[in-house]
C-alpha cells in the first residue's frame, strides 16, 4: 500500500487528503489513509466530494483504534483529533463542506457593511474623505 500527496494536486487522492488534513505520511503508524483506501472510498461513493466524510470517519476509526499511552497528554490529543474528525465528517454530510466555525476578531462583513451603507436611515459620519 502506498501514500502520495502533491500540494495543489488535482487527483481525487490529493483533494481528499487536503480536505481531511492527511497530508503527511503516517501510514507506518497507521495514522494516515493509504492511496488504495482513498481510491476505494471514491469508487464506493462516486466522487471525491462524497468520499470526504467517509474518509474522515475511516481516519478517525484508525486513530481511535490505536493503543493509547498511559501519558494523559497524548491520550487527550488523540481523543481531540478523533472528535474533530467526526465533527468535520458530520458537517460535510450536512452540506457545510467541512467548515467548522471559528472565532474571528470584530469588524463587519462586507455584506453587512454594504447593507448598512444602503440604509438611508443609518446616520452618516460627518467626516468625509477629501477629494483630490
Amino acid at each position: 500500500m502506498s501514500f502520495t500527496y502533491t500540494p495543489g494536486g488535482t487527483t481525487d487522492v490529493d483533494r481528499i487528503r487536503l480536505e481531511i488534513g492527511d497530508t503527511v505520511d503516517g501510514t507506518i503508524t497507521n495514522e494516515s489513509l493509504h492511496d488504495e483506501e482513498v481510491a476505494e472510498l471514491v469508487a464506493r461513493h462516486g466522487s471525491w466530494q462524497r468520499a470526504v466524510a467517509p474518509a474522515l470517519r475511516v481516519l478517525a476509526m484508525k486513530l481511535a483504534a490505536q493503543p493509547t499511552s498511559k501519558t494523559v497528554g497524548e491520550l487527550q490529543i488523540v481523543q481531540q483529533r478523533v472528535e474533530y474528525l467526526m465533527r468535520k465528517a458530520e458537517l460535510w454530510e450536512a452540506g457545510a463542506g467541512g467548515r467548522i466555525a471559528t472565532a474571528t476578531a470584530g469588524g463587519l462583513s462586507r455584506a453587512r457593511a454594504q447593507a448598512r451603507n444602503r440604509n438611508q436611515d443609518h446616520p452618516r459620519s460627518a467626516f468625509r474623505k477629501p477629494s483630490l
